[in-house]
């Protein structure tokens, strides 16, 4: 007849005893599952220090070698920084100094406008050397200069000769246009030295005086109107 065997059943016991004489031994019954637990994490706890151990210098060098490369990627920025300061510093300088270039030459150019505006308003005097002057408000007018031999009759403002013309009275009539509104005639019975279409200088002879031709007819039209040459001539002191 077949019998069943029986599982046999093991138990562990854990005794803990001192070695005094009085001492009275103490023990625990564990279950086989509870020491394979107990086991397991004596395991996994030996082999994690372990493990730890055997791996902290690898983590701990790629750690720093991390932050090395963190060090020199802050230097690498720091050096382009101070290259793109000094970089914008010359820059800058160089701005201002354009910047004061262009300054000085709108200043230059507003001078020099201004000296070309003042050379065209007629206020030299249009005779070099002493003269006598007669001044004529009848009618059109202007003012007779009576001057020496070789005196030079002259242009009294830059501007462009808009005509050549005979003159009953005093031979020739040289009329200049000076763009601004302003325009001077000029009558005189000497050889003219322009031509129509000229352009001309303050200063520029337009007649040389000599023996039979020792006066000079002068008039300063503004907007095509004749005026007081002597107001113009008062203007340059």
């Amino acid at each position: 007849m077949y019998r069943k065997k029986h599982k046999r059943k093991v138990r562990r016991v854990v005794i803990f005893t001192s070695d005094a004489v009085d001492a009275k031994a103490k023990q625990w019954r564990l279950h086989p599952w509870l020491i394979n637990l107990l086991l397991l994490l004596v395991c996994i706890l030996v082999g994690g220090v372990t493990g730890y151990f055997m791996y902290e210098g690898q983590i701990w060098a790629g750690v720093q070698e991390t932050l090395d490369q963190k060090d020199k990627d802050i230097a690498m920025l720091q050096e382009e920084n101070n290259a793109l300061t000094l970089e914008v510093e010359s820059l800058t300088a160089k701005i201002t100094l354009l910047s004061d270039t262009v300054n000085q030459q709108a200043q230059n150019a507003d001078e020099l406008e201004n000296q070309l505006a003042e050379q065209s308003m007629p206020t030299a005097s249009p005779l070099t050397g002493s003269a006598r002057t007669e001044e004529i408000s009848d009618g059109e007018p202007m003012c007779i200069f009576t001057g020496k031999e070789d005196s030079t009759v002259v242009a009294t403002a830059t501007g462009t000769v808009l005509s050549i013309e005979d003159d009953e009275a005093y031979g020739h009539k040289v009329t200049i246009d000076h763009g601004n509104g302003y325009m001077t005639v000029y009558r005189n019975k000497g050889d003219v030295k322009v031509r129509e279409g000229d352009s001309v200088a303050r200063g520029t002879t337009l007649y040389i005086m000599g023996e039979d031709n020792l006066q000079l007819c002068y008039q300063v039209l503004r907007d095509g109107v004749f005026i007081d040459p002597l107001e113009m001539l008062d203007v340059s002191g």
